[in-house]
């Protein structure tokens, strides 16, 4: 057990942010088990954030972080007894008990038996905790000896995170690292399965595209590298966020999620919140427009979710002046007139004219997500899929609109880049395609349920909800 201590640290790190859930969202708790765990992480962190970013800017010691956990804990638990929750916390573990429950367990099971992946970048992200362990919070780059800016992960919160529980639980750096495999592994499931509560507002399509990705990510050992953590947790309960602005008639809520969510995002990667507002901002930019046209009265909410996309914005500006001051510089194109591919520059096209497009066109998987959204714009949850749907149209625009493509390569700087943010469209097809179908699927028996159970009282079928832990909504 000594070695999986650091899982007792994640179980911890729940409480704080189940408490915001339910007090400020208590209506996403209907999302289930896995929703409130990647909603409940989302408020922890944010929780945590303030402190990090205290300690990074006072060059603090580490126990900072590590006292504000014990602090924040102990006082969510406290708080959870006084106000009689663990009841309702024990009634959430027993209705989610389902076959996709036991897949989720599986695979955490098994990323416990693996670890984190120990090379490539991996080296770089156990060199930063151990050197936090050392020195306190610091925003120098671990790989030198002396002070030089650490742009690319500076004032970052998982990092920090990662050092402190390897603070409180008496573990070494490396140990941390590979067992914390599993709480990556849980809030990537988390995050996916949100974006598809949000978006059907029924636990069977969001278990099936949270297993899904699952299925596709199980192989995966190094989904605790920022990044992915960035995309598949983050980045998809923002874009549960966005879908749920739509939904909303009070948006304040939501604007206030979509905040937490970007500056979390920006201390973890911020790249990711760039991506984040690239994915999201269309669509809320066109809400904001057509509740100008209809009803002004709730523009101003949809305009404080827009507001809040630039939550992260700060460690976007601080990467690049650190990124010039420091030793790693960005690379530059051979001349103006040619942006830089660099890594993966086999996954883009050089037209004549020197701009670029990412190599692909319109596959059958394409085909078949606009099928769908075709389908679903015929059910109650047409706007819901739209969002998603845009999502999806904002990538494809990027990939393969030249002038659009050759900007952004140029602003990031390589075109690797640009290709992170491919799983979105993954994330987004997962959705529009299995997604729709299941939810069209449930919606079917339910109506045959109805039917059945008017012409036959004494019948007693249980719904496909049912097979996901809780019951279908009224």
């Amino acid at each position: 057990m000594g070695m999986y201590t650091p899982l007792l640290f994640w179980l911890m790190l729940l409480l704080p942010g189940y408490v915001i859930v339910r007090l400020v969202a208590r209506d996403d708790l209907r999302s289930g088990l896995l929703g409130t765990i990647g909603l409940s992480y989302l408020g922890s962190f944010a929780i945590l954030a303030p402190v990090s970013i205290a300690g990074y800017l006072l060059r603090l010691p580490l126990a900072t972080l590590s006292g504000a956990w014990v602090v924040t804990s102990a006082a969510a638990a406290a708080y959870i007894t006084y106000r009689r929750w663990w009841g309702e916390i024990g009634r959430l573990l027993l209705a989610a008990l389902s076959i996709e429950l036991l897949i989720v367990g599986i695979d955490l099971l098994t990323g416990a038996r693996t670890g984190s992946h120990l090379g490539g970048d991996a080296i770089l992200h156990v060199g930063r905790i151990r050197f936090l362990l050392d020195n306190g919070f610091s925003n120098c780059d671990p790989c030198y000896n002396f002070d030089v800016p650490f742009p690319f992960y500076h004032t970052n919160l998982l990092h920090a995170v990662l050092a402190s529980c390897a603070q409180l639980t008496g573990s070494d750096a490396v140990t941390v690292w590979v067992v914390s495999l599993v709480w990556a592994k849980l809030v990537v499931a988390a995050g996916c399965y949100y974006v598809g509560w949000c978006v059907f507002g029924r636990t069977w399509p969001a278990w099936v595209v949270a297993l899904l990705v699952i299925g596709q990510r199980a192989p995966v050992t190094f989904m605790l590298y920022p990044n992915k953590i960035a995309m598949y947790w983050l980045v998809a309960l923002m874009l549960g966020f966005a879908v749920q602005a739509v939904q909303a008639r009070r948006g304040w809520p939501v604007a206030l999620k979509l905040a937490a969510g970007s500056f979390v995002l920006g201390q973890i990667h911020g790249l990711y919140a760039v991506f984040a507002g690239l994915v999201t901002g269309p669509a809320l930019c066109l809400l904001l427009l057509l509740r100008l046209l209809r009803d002004r009265t709730r523009s101003l909410a949809v305009l404080g979710c827009l507001a809040a996309l630039w939550a992260g914005a700060p460690f976007v500006v601080a990467s690049k002046v650190l990124t010039r001051t420091g030793v790693s510089q960005t690379p530059v194109a051979d001349d103006d007139s040619r942006p830089a591919l660099g890594l993966k520059a086999y996954r883009f096209r050089r037209l004549d004219d020197g701009s670029v497009v990412v190599k692909g066109g319109m596959t059958w998987k394409l085909w078949l997500a606009l099928g769908a959204t075709v389908v679903a714009l015929a059910t109650r949850r047409r706007k819901e899929v739209l969002i998603v749907a845009s999502a999806m149209a904002v990538v494809l625009v990027v990939f393969h609109i030249p002038p659009i493509c050759t900007a952004l390569v140029r602003a990031l700087g390589e075109g690797w880049m640009v290709l992170r943010l491919s799983p979105v469209k993954s994330l987004a097809w997962a959705v529009l395609v299995l997604g729709t179908a299941a939810y069209i699927i449930e919606s079917l028996f339910d109506r045959w349920q109805s039917r059945t159970t008017r012409h036959d009282p004494t019948a007693r079928n249980e719904p496909i909800a049912g097979c996901a832990g809780n019951p279908p909504p009224r």
